[in-house]
C-alpha cells in the first residue's frame, strides 16, 4: 500500500516533467526532468532493495511473486549517484539532439526529424540516397561522447 502511494506520486511527477520537456525543450525543463528522474531512481532503489529481502517462494499468490520480481529489478537505479547523473544526462542529450535535428537536402531545404509520423517522408526507393541529419552547432556531437573508451 505504501509503495503504491509513493510510486504514484514520484512516477507521476517524473511523467509530467518529461512531458513538459518533450513539448517545450528548454534547459530549465530538462533540469526539472533530470531531477525527477533521480527521484524516481531513488524510489526504485529503496523499494527494490526492500523487495529483495523477501523470498518470493514464500508467497503462493502469483501476482505477489510477479510484483516482487518486478520491484527487485532496479536497473540503472543501482548505479552510483554520479554515474546515474551522467547516464541520465547522456540520454537526455541524445534525446535533445534527435529532437532538434534536421535532415537537409540541398535546394529542397531542411525538415525536422519527426518520429511521430506514420508515413515515411521518402519513398522506399530513395532510402539509399537520404541525406545525413544535420545537428545544431550548439550540440556536442555524440561521436565525441560515445567513443570506444567511454563505452568501456
Amino acid at each position: 500500500m505504501e509503495y503504491n502511494l509513493t510510486a504514484e506520486a514520484v512516477w507521476n511527477a517524473y511523467t509530467e516533467a518529461s512531458w513538459a520537456y518533450n513539448v517545450n525543450i528548454t534547459d530549465y525543463n530538462k533540469q526539472i526532468m533530470l531531477e525527477k528522474n533521480l527521484e524516481m531512481s531513488s524510489h526504485t532503489l529503496q523499494y527494490g532493495l526492500q523487495a529483495r529481502q523477501f523470498d518470493s517462494a514464500d508467497f503462493q499468490d502469483p501476482g505477489t511473486r510477479r510484483i516482487l520480481k518486478k520491484l527487485r529489478d532496479i536497473e540503472r537505479a543501482a548505479l552510483p549517484d554520479e554515474e546515474l547523473r551522467e547516464y541520465n544526462q547522456l540520454l537526455s542529450d541524445m534525446e535533445t539532439t534527435y529532437s532538434v535535428a534536421k535532415v537537409c537536402n540541398g535546394e529542397k531545404g531542411c525538415k525536422a526529424l519527426d518520429p511521430g509520423k506514420s508515413q515515411p517522408q521518402h519513398p522506399m526507393a530513395d532510402r539509399n540516397t537520404l541525406p545525413l541529419p544535420q545537428f545544431p552547432e550548439s550540440m556536442k556531437p555524440l561521436g565525441d561522447v560515445f567513443t570506444p573508451e567511454t563505452l568501456g
